[in-house]
């Protein structure tokens, strides 16, 4: 009985230099045997006795009796096996390459079946290059399964590599780390019985029962490991004091509409972030008009209604002051005792002046504004929530810059289209792994 940590070498058949073979495919364990999976799978056809509608580069099963005995040509290059004759009224050539061996496994007038690529020779005559050569019997056997084909170096043969396979689950096991009853609620096989399916799947459905139950534990086995690299990165204390939410259920109940599931799951997950112990980031993914915006007002109300400052910034000014304004229709639609202010490029120096005392002071309020909020003079107070709209408009330096801003804020990235950076840090950083859609 083996087990999976030997050598490749403890297996009958593959000695010293057969082992280098598999080396160069990075085959050293019997585990790297098993699980060296196929890249592709053959599916033979029912075997026929007549070429005339045969196209060339197709592969056919072809009867073929023989008559003659094989003939071995040596040349300098290599040595050349050629057998002639008739499939029906058509002639018939098959050609091997370095395989004198065939003569010798051929009977005359025994009848064969080849399984290769047909091409033409001048009009009429038909030949097969390098074979594979089956009994009646033995093709009946392969006639009802697919047949693994793997990827191979110079020296092994599919053939090899399918013997080796076939010998070494006969002779192990491998233990499921997942229980029965998870197996049967997920319609998932088990464990050895997919690395079995894989390798030797007897039809289609078999094979993608194999693949599902495999591909399952690379998921989860992802996603095991990026939970505990979470457990293991650093996080930041929230240290924000978010204990008052009236005026943020007031909004939401005197709406002039009622929020659809997707926005009302969103911020069930924006407020359960609040409450934890650490700060988290967080992607809000939602289609154009999908109401993102009416989402980032009502968060921004749960800070500000705490005493606390809370910022959007948007790629365009017209788009900022479109905001600005929805802001000041909603405060004064609920009559909230906070005040919006606007920050963009091209209002002028006085105006500046006035939104960054505003902002240095205590008085909480909703800001809104371009990349005007993170230039220098901007000095903030209490910054608590940072809000990126339409993410894919800022650099990373700039979005960075914003954060910044405040000490260790809780961050909100806006966008209908997310960057591929920002995904990634979904799965491999530090942004909360949950993406709240709508």
């Amino acid at each position: 009985m083996y087990t999976l940590e030997d050598s490749i070498k403890t297996l009958k058949g593959i000695g010293s230099k057969t082992a280098v073979l598999y080396e160069r495919l990075s085959l050293e364990s019997l585990w790297d045997l098993l699980f060296y999976f196929p890249r592709a799978y053959e599916e033979f056809p029912l075997p026929t006795a007549d070429l005339s509608e045969i196209c060339d580069d197709e592969k056919t099963a072809v009867y073929f009796t023989v008559n003659e005995i094989p003939k071995n040509i040596k040349t300098k290059r290599m040595d050349i096996t050629t057998l002639q004759g008739f499939v029906g009224d058509i002639p018939f050539e098959v050609v091997w390459f370095r395989s004198a061996y065939i003569k010798n496994q051929l009977q005359l007038h025994e009848t064969y079946i080849f399984y290769g690529k047909i091409t033409s020779v001048g009009a009429f005559k038909k030949k097969m290059e390098q074979p594979l050569v089956f009994t009646k019997e033995k093709y009946k056997s392969v006639l009802s399964s697919l047949q693994p084909v793997y990827s191979l170096t110079k020296g092994l043969t599919n053939n090899a590599l399918k013997k080796q396979l076939k010998s070494l689950l006969d002779e192990v096991s491998v233990n499921d780390f997942l229980p029965d009853e998870l197996l049967a609620n997920r319609n998932l096989l088990g464990f050895f019985d997919a690395i079995k399916g894989i390798h030797f799947p007897d039809s289609f459905d078999e094979l993608a029962s194999a693949r599902k139950r495999l591909v399952y534990n690379e998921f989860l086995c992802f996603i095991l490991e990026m939970e505990r690299g979470k457990l293991e990165e650093e996080k930041v204390l929230n240290e924000f004091q978010l204990s008052k939410d009236d005026c943020y259920e007031s909004c939401i109940k005197y709406l002039s509409f009622e929020l659809t599931e997707g926005q009302k799951a969103c911020l069930n997950d924006l407020k359960d972030d609040v409450s934890g112990k650490y700060v988290s980031q967080r992607l809000i993914q939602g289609d154009v008009g999908s109401g993102k915006t009416i989402l980032a007002f009502l968060f921004m109300t749960l800070f500000v209604e705490n005493n606390y400052q809370a910022a959007i910034m948007v790629p365009t000014e017209i788009l900022a002051k479109q905001h600005y304004e929805t802001f000041c229709s909603y405060i004064r639609e609920f009559q909230l005792p906070f005040e919006a202010c606007l920050l963009v490029g091209s209002m002028t120096a006085k105006e500046k002046r006035e939104v960054y005392d505003k902002v240095s002071s205590d008085k909480p309020c909703y800001i809104i504004g371009t990349n005007a909020l993170i230039q220098e003079k901007a000095s903030y107070r209490s910054l608590a929530l940072v809000i990126t709209d339409e993410q894919h408009r800022f650099g990373v330096k700039q979005r960075d810059a914003f954060r910044k801003k405040g000490i260790h804020p809780f961050t909100v990235v806006m966008s209908a289209t997310p960057i591929p950076r920002t995904l990634s840090m979904i799965l491999y950083g530090p942004m909360c792994r949950r993406i709240a859609c709508l």
